[in-house]
């Protein structure tokens, strides 16, 4: 699967519940690093840049929205987003890295009340 490639994520995600005959959970896990965009932020290329949001950031949302339907179809799905301490730390050279995984914690408080106003 390509996090760049949105009809590549929706392939694995269909090829999965086909094998399966459905999705009770999603852990969206995958990462792209080190990023193209390692460097200080002054010296980055804003192209490269966006490319590594795109994949840490990007790719799990397309994830996650090609995978929603199916877990909300088996009635108990989940979704489980993996970040990173980076997020609070820092690294030296990460901040495209570290600016899209600490974006998944927003990306995940907004879904808990999008599932709960689906569930109602």
């Amino acid at each position: 699967m390509d996090l760049t490639d949105h009809s590549s994520i929706e392939r694995a995600v269909s090829e999965v519940t086909s094998r399966h005959g459905g999705l009770d959970v999603l852990v969206a896990n995958a990462v792209r690093w080190p990023t193209d965009a390692a460097g200080p932020l002054a010296e980055s290329d804003p192209v490269v840049w966006q490319t590594a949001l795109r994949a840490n950031l990007e790719g799990t949302a397309a994830t996650v929205r090609a995978a929603w339907p199916l877990l909300a179809q088996s009635g108990h799905g989940r979704i489980v987003l993996i970040s990173t301490g980076v997020t609070r730390q820092g690294r030296a050279g990460a901040t495209a890295y570290a600016a899209a995984k600490a974006s998944l914690e927003g990306l995940m408080a907004a879904l808990k009340w999008e599932g709960r106003s689906q569930a109602s």
